[in-house]
């Protein structure tokens, strides 16, 4: 945001490269544990489909996926519209849009600070869901109204909320999954962040051109807080499936 407003949106490419590098440089340093001895490969098609049928079948892991891809495609994309809501809606340009990326990257890093200071997944299911709800709350008044500063920090409450559901549903998926399917499903879970959202940001984009942006992530935001009713009314199935490790499961 800061750069932005200071000297335009080109210099940010460079910038989000010299953030690449580092996290790159970083990856020299990560060192890996034990491993299981591998089994026999019966052919990667095969084994992409027994990740899948696993994750279909895990009655924790199923609906937490099913959440998130909802949210991936209704909810995420909210970040490409920035530059339409800041011009269009808010009528605030490239400085508003700058503040508005700013104001939710901090909603995600703060999201990120909170969840590394929980002790283990333990009521993270709880967590999960009331994000989605507060994500819903928060694109409806997001979209409700065309104040600047009502706007900004709602948006930061959006950012909190979506990071904290992809960081959530991340660990989740990781302590149900058993070991020798936690890569499938990583992958799978990898498949339905990105590219879900990016058809979702293309599905958004041609509703908005109908309907206009307020409507269409006003609608998004109703779809979160359904998203949430029918979570909670599968808790007390999710949460033991989700929060107890494999091992520790009879």
């Amino acid at each position: 945001g800061a750069v932005i407003v200071s000297v335009g949106v080109g210099p940010i490419f460079i910038v989000n490269a010299v953030a690449f590098a580092i996290f790159m440089f970083g990856l020299f340093f990560v060192r890996s544990g034990a491993r299981e001895k591998r089994r026999p490969s019966a052919g990667v098609g095969a084994e992409i489909a027994e990740g899948f049928f696993y994750a279909a079948r895990h009655p924790g892991i199923r609906p937490l996926m099913l959440v998130l891809a909802v949210i991936s495609v209704i909810a995420r994309p909210l970040e490409s519209f920035i530059p339409g809501f800041a011009g269009d809606v808010f009528q605030t340009g490239a400085q508003g849009q700058a503040i508005l990326t700013a104001a939710m990257g901090t909603g995600a890093m703060a999201a990120g600070i909170y969840l590394t200071q929980r002790p283990g997944v333990k009521g993270l299911t709880a967590i999960f869901a009331t994000m989605t709800a507060g994500l819903g709350v928060a694109l409806v008044i997001f979209t409700s109204n065309d104040v600047f500063w009502i706007g900004v920090p709602t948006m930061a409450a959006i950012g909190f909320a979506v990071l904290t559901d992809s960081l959530a549903a991340r660990m989740l998926i990781q302590t149900a999954t058993v070991a020798r399917m936690r890569g499938r499903v990583a992958s799978l879970y990898g498949i339905i962040l990105r590219g879900m959202g990016s058809i979702g940001a293309i599905l958004l984009g041609v509703i908005a051109d109908i309907a206009g942006l307020r409507v269409t992530f006003f609608i998004a935001g109703l779809v979160c807080l359904g998203t949430c009713l029918w979570t909670l009314r599968l808790k007390s199935v999710i949460t033991p499936a989700l929060e107890t490790p494999p091992e520790q499961k009879v």
